[in-house]
């Protein structure tokens, strides 16, 4: 990656000059206070906390090191008001608007849509003083983040925050503003309403089958798509008559409806053996380009949102948040996901400078290897009091983008790119062979030439 693009991210998810007009605006500085929110931010995204001190009481720290006047720790907990929220808010919409903007990679099995979305929830405990505002699924208080992640920027592009106990289903919305991209869910937030939604406005999905779903097959298509079908001759008998057995032991790729074999909702269903046993999978991705192991390897992908969970969780401190106020923990929790935003995004920086953009794959070397987004954020961690020198122009940081950077792609080398890479390196040829993963593709049959 080079200097301009690093500067670039950080002014444009960090804009200090931004930052302070939209504190006044949004009335965060008031009068009886001593109070910097261009510093308290940067503190607050760059600096994390630990289990014996907090975030706040961290950031609060760094905030009187970096030459702010001292307040008392008391006082200092009013700032984190609905004010400052407010004011948060406003930078991760900016921030996720910046990371939509750069060039995504989509080869291979992700091929064919503008982009793939996977979404995954996860809980956050918090004290029990709390339990009011955000109550458990028992006796104590927690809260839930529902993040979005893009598989062509590998990056978290939206999330929202509610309480641990609502049900996750209707968290995820699909409407026409989604049309030509593919999802990527767990079976939390699986129903048939959001198959029927995928189905109208051209959304490809991948989920797992429900435990107590009844599936009965399609027996309303066209002899060519059954044609199509791996279907053993046993099941064949159950075709306008019952249900599938709720236990699939044989390998499938057929057309069924849902619930109803008369108004349930249409899919593609596939059932493939894989190490971990067997599968059964629901999409309405076509078989002409994607066959059963190809399915199965696209769910795998939905990995890559579990490994984004804990890049905020063990790096970026989303599971430090010790505070009973409302407006408190949801602003610890957007400075947690703004701080792993910054290092996907440091990450596909490097990334799109290899070349791995559009449908492009450049074979990784051991002279320049993949990065990790976790490594990329220890070395924006020990880099901080640097960048926020940077940031806020001070004359006396000597440091230049571009030492930043090549410090950056230094650290944030991944080791183990070769023996071990993610299902998302596979995907994208960042792997030994330099190839994005294509042969569970199906190939159509070779016309027999005349004569032969």
């Amino acid at each position: 990656m080079n200097g301009a693009a690093v500067e670039t991210l950080f002014r444009t998810v960090l804009p200090y000059q931004r930052i302070d007009s939209a504190a006044k605006r949004l009335g965060v500085i008031k009068r009886s206070r001593f109070l910097n929110p261009r510093t308290l931010v940067l503190s607050l995204v760059l600096n994390g906390g630990t289990a014996e001190a907090g975030r706040i009481a961290t950031a609060l720290r760094d905030y009187v090191d970096r030459g702010e006047r001292e307040v008392a720790r008391s006082s200092s907990y009013k700032w984190f008001d609905t004010e400052l929220l407010a004011l948060m808010e406003e930078l991760v919409a900016d921030a996720q608007s910046h990371v939509l903007s750069m060039p995504h990679s989509l080869p291979g099995v992700l091929a064919g849509r503008t982009d793939w979305r996977a979404f995954d929830s996860t809980t956050i405990k918090l004290p029990r003083a709390s339990v009011e505002t955000f109550p458990g699924t028992g006796d104590y208080a927690a809260l839930k983040v529902h993040v979005e992640m893009s598989l062509g920027v590998e990056n978290v592009v939206a999330w929202h925050i509610t309480d641990a106990r609502r049900h996750d289903g209707p968290e995820l919305t699909v409407d026409e503003s989604r049309a030509g991209t593919g999802l990527l869910v767990d079976l939390g937030y699986a129903s048939h309403d959001l198959i029927r939604r995928c189905n109208l406005h051209d959304v490809h999905y991948v989920i797992r089958l429900k435990n107590g779903w009844k599936t009965f097959l399609d027996d309303k298509v066209f002899v060519r798509d059954l044609e199509g079908w791996c279907l053993p001759e046993e099941y064949l008998e159950t075709l306008g008559v019952s249900a599938l057995p709720a236990t699939l032991e044989a390998p499938l790729d057929v057309d069924v409806c849902l619930g109803n074999p008369d108004s349930g909702p249409q899919a593609r269903l596939v059932n493939i053996k894989t190490p971990e046993g067997w599968r059964a999978y629901l999409t309405n991705v076509p078989r002409e380009t994607h066959d059963g192991a190809a399915i199965a390897f696209l769910y795998a992908l939905r990995w890559g949102i579990e490994i984004q969970n804990k890049l905020a969780k063990s790096c970026c401190d989303l599971d430090e948040i010790y505070v009973s106020n409302s407006a408190s923990a949801k602003i610890l929790v957007h400075a947690a996901m703004l701080a792993s935003l910054l290092a996907n995004a440091l990450a596909h920086l490097e990334h799109i400078d290899q070349g791995y953009v559009d449908q492009r794959v450049v074979r990784p070397t051991g002279k320049r290897p993949p990065v990790h987004a976790m490594l990329m954020w220890k070395a924006v961690r020990t880099a901080a009091p640097r960048l926020v020198r940077m940031l806020t122009d001070d004359p006396e940081e000597k440091r230049t983008w571009d030492q930043i950077a090549r410090y950056f792609t230094h650290l944030g080398k991944d080791p183990n790119w070769r023996s071990k890479p993610s299902p998302i390196d596979d995907a994208k040829g960042r792997n030994a062979a330099g190839r994005a993963l294509r042969k569970h593709r199906a190939r159509r049959p070779r016309r027999k030439k005349k004569g032969r």
